[in-house]
């Protein structure tokens, strides 16, 4: 059995959740090998979100911290416990919202061992000023360009197994 979480921005814009979709429906065709793909966002309040909003940061943000704000550390938490892989879409989808939650899920999972972190961007980490930090750097162990790359390495390292 092989759990993925799939951390980066959760906002407004439609590809923080169509990215994960892609993931899921990728992934899902592999049931018999066990993996289990957690998705934040695939939720029926992330949804609706999307919809209500209509890429609207502010009122989005409001929605999410009015419904989920005191749910979310130990959630996403516990979904970092729980992983064995995360993929990690490090790209900026809103200049109006920080990627702080992201990377609070890339230190707690630096911290566990039996977790592998696959970082997306889809330019050059080394010269992104968010990905090339340090902290950052050191908590990926592969980078890829987009979430079909990341699907490949997983599938190529379980394969192996």
């Amino acid at each position: 059995m092989y759990t993925i979480y799939l951390v980066g921005m959760i906002c407004a814009n439609e590809e923080t959740a169509n990215w994960r979709e892609r993931v899921r429906k990728r992934l899902n065709k592999y049931d018999y090998a066990g993996i289990q793909v957690i998705d934040p966002f695939n939720t029926e309040m992330g949804i609706h979100l999307l919809r209500k909003t209509k890429g609207n940061e502010k009122e989005f943000t409001k929605y999410a911290v009015a419904t989920n704000a005191p749910l979310i550390l130990p959630k996403d938490r516990n979904f970092v416990r729980l992983a064995d892989f995360i993929f990690a879409d490090l790209n900026i989808y809103s200049d109006e919202k920080p990627i702080i939650g992201s990377y609070f899920e890339l230190a707690w999972a630096y911290d566990q061992p039996y977790t592998s972190v696959i970082g997306i961007y889809n330019g050059d980490p080394n010269q992104a000023f968010h990905c090339k930090h340090p902290m950052v750097a050191g908590a990926v162990d592969l980078w890829v360009k987009n979430d079909e790359e990341a699907c490949d390495a997983f599938l190529n390292v379980i394969a192996r197994y």
